[in-house]
């Protein structure tokens, strides 16, 4: 985002706050089976986590040749590798032989991959290099039974994966106007800090719904950010299928009456960009968090998140206020996953018959267009 892009943004905040009010468009009713339906959740994983770029990892995990990393939250196992050519690659992590499971580590470095089964071996660009008592394959043909490839990109300081094979990947043209919003924000030579995984009890579109709001801010961390800001003030924009939320920080208020030429966003502001179908990106001062969030089961999620930060951290005291900011992000998230836990138990016996999106929660609105319009196409 250009300085000027950060002007007209906190200008608009600043309106909002004269005028005491916020950014609005229509008011929504989001039916409670979209969150308990079994055929709805079914069609949601064959289709927003298929054939939609999902983020898989981050970049400073696999910047070395021979550094790999494995993802199994998509239900399709992948395996992301730099090879020794220098080039991303990513696979089914499954062997070509009986389908067992290629590599179990999380991560780690490897110039080949050798199957626990019965041995057969990949290298490191995929191609299947060995079967152990090769005579007893006279029908496989060792150049077609590769490890097949999944389409991967990196930006921002993230891998892109598509979980389906055979599909194209253009993260530009998906990212749209957020890729170099992204990309301004130097995220590309950022490096992870304390990665972060958890698994809860709740639809995963209710953490979401959650995290596209600021309406609850007030109320739900009243104990923890609540006081650092503006009570449901915003600007909110949609880059369909994406959105793009800012959250000003009481801070803001100062810069009225002063030079817009020394206005800087990150300092007054959180900026919110939510990745359909599944990632947050909040861009803080020196830093920003990643979160996805993958189903796990119709009434389970899962988390795999992380800090990107400018450089590894050189000392104790770089290490300690890392730590600090990576303690109050997953602190607040904690309340919100306790929350939505709570609206699934709510929401859990079928008789509510819909929950309501107010006119400044159109974020969230937004999502399950997004989500309705997706399914429906792949029908």
């Amino acid at each position: 985002m250009d300085h000027q892009g950060e002007v007209d943004l906190l200008t608009r905040v600043l309106d909002n706050i004269e005028q005491e009010t916020t950014d609005m468009t229509e008011p929504g009713i989001s039916p409670v089976a979209r969150y308990l339906d079994p055929v709805q959740y079914e069609r949601e994983m064959s289709v927003l986590f298929r054939d939609y770029p999902l983020v898989v990892a981050f970049a400073s995990q696999l910047s070395e040749p021979g550094s790999f990393v494995t993802h199994d939250l998509t239900g399709v196992p992948i395996l992301v590798n730099r090879d020794r050519e220098g080039l991303l690659n990513a696979y089914l992590n499954t062997c070509r032989h009986r389908g067992t499971k290629l590599v179990c580590e999380e991560s780690g470095s490897a110039r080949a991959f050798v199957c626990p089964y019965h041995g057969w071996t990949y290298g490191d660009d995929g191609r299947l290099d060995h079967i152990s008592h090769e005579e007893g394959f006279p029908h496989v043909d060792r150049k077609a039974s590769g490890l097949i490839r999944l389409p991967v990109r990196q930006r921002a300081g993230l891998i892109w994966v598509v979980p389906n094979p055979g599909s194209s990947l253009d993260i530009d043209a998906y990212l749209g106007p957020m890729a170099d919003e992204l990309e301004a924000f130097g995220l590309s030579d950022h490096v992870l800090f304390s990665p972060h995984r958890d698994r809860r009890t709740a639809n995963w579109k209710l953490i979401l719904d959650a995290n596209l709001e600021n309406y609850h801010v007030k109320i739900a961390h009243r104990d923890t950010i609540a006081f650092m800001f503006e009570d449901n003030v915003g600007a909110f924009d949609r880059f369909a299928p994406h959105s793009r939320l800012l959250f000003p920080k009481r801070s803001i208020r100062q810069l009225k009456g002063t030079d817009r030429a020394s206005w800087k966003l990150r300092e007054h502001a959180n900026v919110i960009y939510f990745i359909f179908p599944n990632t947050i990106i909040l861009v803080e001062p020196d830093h920003a968090m990643v979160a996805s969030i993958f189903p796990d089961g119709i009434a389970g999620f899962k988390v795999q998140g992380g800090m990107l930060i400018p450089e590894e951290p050189a000392n104790d005291k770089a290490r300690s206020h890392w730590g600090k900011n990576y303690g109050i992000f997953w602190n607040a998230l904690e309340e919100d996953f306790q929350m939505v836990e709570r609206v699934q138990k709510g929401i859990a016996g079928g008789l509510v018959p819909h929950l309501h999106f107010a006119r400044f929660e159109q974020c969230a609105n937004w999502f399950h267009e997004e989500v309705g319009q997706a399914v429906k196409s792949a029908l």
